[in-house]
């Protein structure tokens, strides 16, 4: 809780003094983490209190709704980003589409992909199945 950034606590309390609102606000941070530390030592062991259990915690310092308001800024701090569902597909399509690298440039030009099947076909004894072999060092050698 300690490393909580001040942006969390400033405008949160009206102080009389404006002039020395920045000292007080890390007097504010200070008395507050000092009146957790009992009871949460962690963003998540803060968030798990309610408004109300907080506000007993660090009374006289917030009121109810100075609390609510707390939570909500740290809330908003450390959620995790907005993703959809469409934004996940591409990202795993992008992470499935790479190419291996034969070694041969005329192979190299989008024939062989991780995670589909490439069908190789030709007449006896051109190297079919020596490129098959290569190409399963080469996937392994990637891991």
């Amino acid at each position: 809780l300690a490393r909580l950034p001040l942006s969390v606590f400033r405008n949160l309390v009206c102080f009389p003094d404006d002039s020395k609102e920045e000292a007080s606000v890390t007097d504010l941070k200070e008395t507050v983490c000092s009146k957790l530390a009992p009871r949460a030592t962690s963003v998540l062991d803060l968030l798990q209190l309610s408004p109300i259990t907080l506000m007993h915690l660090v009374s006289p310092a917030f009121t109810l709704e100075e609390c609510k308001e707390f939570i909500r800024r740290i809330c908003s701090l450390y959620q995790a980003p907005h993703i959809s569902a469409m934004q996940l597909l591409r990202r795993q399509q992008q992470k499935n589409s790479r190419s291996l690298s034969s070694g041969l440039p005329s192979l190299d030009t989008d024939i062989v992909r991780f995670s589909s099947i490439t069908e190789i076909v030709g007449q006896s004894g051109v190297g079919k199945s020596q490129l098959a072999m290569q190409l399963c060092v080469l996937a392994a050698a990637d891991r």
